[in-house]
């Protein structure tokens, strides 16, 4: 945890849930909201057994950063690889299990949402496609803004082998609901759409790292905006690299907020140094 001083940044403290072990991969998700942060480690063994996968909240008290407790899955399995992805907003919390087998779709994937009450955090609702399928990898990507959540399935292979799908999920009065799907538009195999996903209000941005855009290069990636007007979604641009590089990942990484988009691109540049892109 880092904090601004003096034109820098210094370090104030290193989350730690304590129980740490080889190959968690602890840390592969971060959000943070306030004064609590959330910890992605999903390939954490439980009493479940292997690769279930764990979130890890903390909460921030006079200054300092105090463990709060570890997120599962009510219906944890094994190799469900929980905690992929993971955001925060307000008082509530949302975790990707993208490898959760749902009925007899091996690796379809889903989320959970968990609510905050009093000094907890509580299990609150699944949540899966309603078009789901197996190695349709969703939850491998999410992202909570106020009633809505956004969530990229990054393996759907409709109508082609791994071209991507994103859903948008709304909360009413009778609870969390599917709202949309966001296709990418055209023929695109392995684009892997749904990879990265940022909400901010209205908008939604979606990223695309192996797409290629007409006879630009291969796989050099691809971020899609969306707008939202009701309940209807509407694709209004395709972000790319101002030179687009074959295999450049573009996309593989976005964030939002109402001002500005920002898109990562790991493997663009020179021998892949990575970049990343401000709109």
């Amino acid at each position: 945890w880092f904090r601004p001083s003096g034109g820098s940044y210094v370090q104030l403290a290193k989350l730690d849930s304590g129980n740490g072990a080889i190959y968690d991969r602890y840390g592969t998700s971060v959000a943070v909201d306030g004064d609590f942060a959330l910890v992605g480690a999903y390939l954490e063994d439980t009493e479940v057994g292997g690769d279930a996968g764990a979130a890890h909240w903390f909460h921030r008290v006079d200054r300092q950063w105090v463990y709060g407790g570890q997120l599962l899955a009510p219906d944890a399995e094994i190799e469900d690889r929980f905690g992929i992805a993971v955001d925060i907003d307000g008082d509530r919390m949302a975790v990707g299990a993208f490898w959760d087998v749902v009925g007899t779709n091996v690796d379809q994937g889903s989320a959970y949402i968990y609510h905050r009450q009093g000094a907890d955090w509580v299990f609150e609702a699944k949540l899966v496609a309603s078009d789901g399928a197996a190695g349709d990898y969703f939850g491998y990507a999410l992202s909570l803004d106020g009633d809505r959540l956004l969530v990229g399935a990054r393996g759907v292979s409709v109508p082609v082998v791994d071209q991507g799908r994103a859903y948008v999920f709304v909360r009413g009065e009778s609870g969390w609901t599917q709202e949309a799907r966001l296709p990418f538009a055209g023929i695109n195999p392995q684009a892997y759409f749904g990879t990265s996903v940022a909400l901010a209000g209205d908008l939604a941005l979606v990223g695309a790292p192996g797409t290629r855009v007409g006879a630009g290069p291969q796989a050099a990636g691809a971020a899609v905006v969306f707008r939202r007007q009701g309940a209807s979604w509407t694709q209004t641009a395709i972000l790319q690299a101002p030179q687009p590089q074959a295999n450049g990942a573009y996309g593989y990484a976005v964030a939002a907020d109402s001002e500005r988009l920002l898109v990562g691109a790991f493997l663009d540049g020179f021998l892949g140094r990575g970049a990343a892109y401000v709109y």
